[in-house]
């Protein structure tokens, strides 16, 4: 039978459907279902067929879902274009539905409709595999929580096809072959055991420190941070999103770091990454300004690459507010919003927050946080908190001269090592915002004798003095 269904997913979540919510199910037996794994491929295909009735977009190999969903409904005014926005918020919505796509579908949503879809086609069939206990539909008929019109009822095939389906391209053909060896052979309680064996979704907690404002402390904030999550026994990666003029690798004093840039040529690259007992591994900005927009629209999918590998991914970014941060905020499990002494920080930051709540943005992971905090300060937590209707911040004091003289000779644990008040503020805050409340932070830290010493220009001081 002709499909009337096109599903666009990338290979992983063809190989393992619990990857978009479609537990146990065998995509490649569904005859009413046509799939693909490239974006050039699903677009080239939709130009020339007829009585395509729905498309889902869940992801591609080789583009952005929202991308390709917006590029089909483009080509192809007349089809009904389905954008599965799993982890979006209120911007992929809104950018959705600019772009005049039909529905953006949750994950209950998606496997409400395609169980619908499913049980339309499986009607009166009489073969073994609907009957069975172990094969029955996995879905309940309730309706998805935006009402979608009403499918007609087609006409049901029989028979299960075996053959994997001719619309995935030859290398994710065979990718889903060798894993899931003749699925049409298989019971569905074997196939659901074996999809089961890839899906395991391990998910970093992803901290981002932002801020609306140059000079406000982010790429401080953001190193001191992510070697402290080191030391608390995380598997940490610092991520240099500020494309531009990201200076984590100096700051950090890595002389040959992995960049932004290397990993979009070479996804592998990114496997091979790993922290160094208490360095944290580090992804550094593009070495050249003109790769920096094309870096950034790849930061979603490194991000969530990035997420299987690590326990805590630590984001610095840059103050300027575009769509690759929108992205990095709507995948973060906390966001770290600073605000410093300046009014003009202040002010710059209630404007970002509005921009937050006209796009769909969740503020709900920031936590504000008043940087260079000190006797004599103009702000104070409580005054930023009156300032942002009420929100709570918290204060990061003010570190001194060493922070500068430090970390610009790329020496985090120096300065880390000295107890500066800075690096003592930002542990507490620290230690209440990622996962599992570390029961033994001192750790992070390396001890001092006695009372906390301050710094004296030194051999290192001279080094940083001379820059």
């Amino acid at each position: 039978m002709r499909p009337e269904v096109v599903l666009c997913a990338d290979t992983e979540s063809v190989k393992s459907p619990d990857l978009i919510g479609l537990e146990g199910e065998n995509l490649l037996s569904q005859s009413w279902l046509r799939l693909f794994c490239s974006a050039v491929e699903v677009r080239a295909f939709l130009r020339k067929a007829e009585g395509i009735r729905e498309v889902w977009i869940a992801s591609s190999d080789d583009m952005e879902p929202i991308n390709l969903a917006a590029a089909i409904k483009k080509d192809t005014r007349e089809q009904r274009v389905c954008l599965l926005a799993f982890d979006g918020g209120g911007s992929l919505k809104s950018r959705a539905s600019a772009a005049g796509i039909d529905a953006t579908l949750t994950k209950p949503d998606f496997a409400a409709q395609y169980g619908r879809r499913k049980r339309s086609y499986a009607h009166d069939r009489d073969d073994d595999c609907f009957q069975a206990a172990d094969c029955r539909p996995p879905f309940s008929a309730s309706e998805p929580t935006e009402p979608l019109r009403d499918l007609p009822t087609i006409a049901p095939a029989g028979g299960c096809p075996s053959a994997v389906s001719p619309c995935l391209n030859e290398g994710a053909r065979a990718t889903v072959q060798s894993s899931v060896a003749d699925p049409a052979s298989m019971s569905c309680g074997e196939f659901r055991a074996t999809a089961r064996k890839g899906s395991s979704e391990k998910s970093a907690c992803t901290l981002s420190v932002v801020s609306a404002s140059g000079g406000a402390g982010r790429s401080t904030v953001a190193v001191l941070a992510a070697f402290f999550s080191q030391g608390f026994g995380y598997k940490t990666l610092l991520l240099d999103a500020d494309m531009q003029f990201g200076d984590m690798r100096y700051m950090a004093g890595v002389e040959n770091p992995l960049t932004l840039d290397e990993v979009v040529a070479d996804q592998t690259k990114l496997e091979k990454l790993v922290s160094d007992g208490r360095h944290p591994a580090l992804l550094a900005a593009p070495k050249r300004l003109e790769q920096s927009e094309f870096a950034g629209e790849s930061i979603a999918r490194i991000l969530e690459q990035a997420s299987a590998s690590f326990d805590v991914v630590i984001v610095n970014t840059s103050s300027h507010w575009d769509e690759s941060l929108a992205q990095v905020l709507e995948r973060s499990s906390h966001v770290l919003f600073l605000v410093d002494q300046r009014a003009v920080s202040l002010r710059a930051g209630k404007h970002a927050l509005e921009m937050c709540s006209r796009c769909g943005i969740a503020t709900t992971p920031f936590v504000f946080a008043v940087n260079r905090c000190a006797k004599n300060a103009l702000f104070s937590s409580f005054d930023v908190a009156c300032s942002l209707g009420g929100s709570h911040a918290v204060e990061l004091k003010d570190g001194g001269k060493e922070v500068d003289e430090l970390l610009g000779a790329g020496l985090p644990l120096d300065l880390i090592g000295s107890r500066n008040d800075l690096c003592l503020s930002l542990e507490r805050v620290l230690i209440d915002i990622l996962p599992g409340n570390p029961e033994n932070p001192e750790h992070s830290t390396a001890p001092v004798p006695g009372r906390a010493k301050r710094f004296s220009l030194g051999r290192k001081g001279r080094r940083a003095a001379c820059l």
